[in-house]
């Protein structure tokens, strides 16, 4: 997906801990929102389509991902499918974090 950014990333990483912040990046098929209501909050995603009819399978979803990784993978994923790739690693990389060394040494036993 080509994007370009509306908003500006570069002071993205050091807001206001109580301010909301929001980045927007377009491209051909629509508008990417990523907002954070705060330092300590998750991302949380909305895909906006340019056309109502548009297939989008999951058009919100949250993610700790930093923001370097969500546009990394907004230049390699398809639009209507950003927030399903997104959230699948999501839930990939939480489940290693919820299985990790305590759960495992459990199950050895």
């Amino acid at each position: 997906m080509d994007i370009v950014q509306i908003t500006d990333t570069a002071s993205y990483g050091t807001p206001k801990a109580q301010e909301e912040n929001l980045v927007q990046c377009a491209c051909e098929e629509g508008i990417v929102q990523i907002r954070r209501k705060s330092l300590g909050e998750p991302y949380e995603l909305t895909l906006l389509p340019r056309a109502p009819d548009l297939y989008i399978p999951r058009k919100t979803c949250r993610t700790t991902f930093s923001m370097d990784l969500l546009l990394a993978l907004m230049e390699r994923s398809d639009f209507a499918w950003l927030c399903d790739s997104v959230a699948r690693h999501e839930t990939s990389t939480s489940e290693t974090v919820i299985f990790g060394a305590p759960t495992l040494r459990l199950l050895d036993t």
